[in-house]
């Protein structure tokens, strides 16, 4: 469900972005998760958490639901 995308960001303060187009049986979402492969050492204190790969997504690409 998840490809990854060509498109390129890095965020200042947590480094280069990983963008991910979303695949489902209604299409394709370009670009409508991230996540942070290489997260940097500050990121990591200033949230007080590691969250090297893991995936956000964009709130108006997904819909959370049981």
């Amino acid at each position: 469900m998840l490809a990854r995308s060509a498109t390129p960001y890095t965020c200042p303060w947590k480094g280069p972005a990983q963008y991910w187009d979303l695949r489902t049986p209604h299409g394709k979402v370009s670009d409508g998760a991230w996540s942070y492969p290489d997260l940097k050492a500050s990121a990591i204190k200033r949230v007080s958490r590691d969250f090297t790969d893991y995936v956000a997504f964009h709130p108006r690409s997904v819909t959370v639901s049981e």
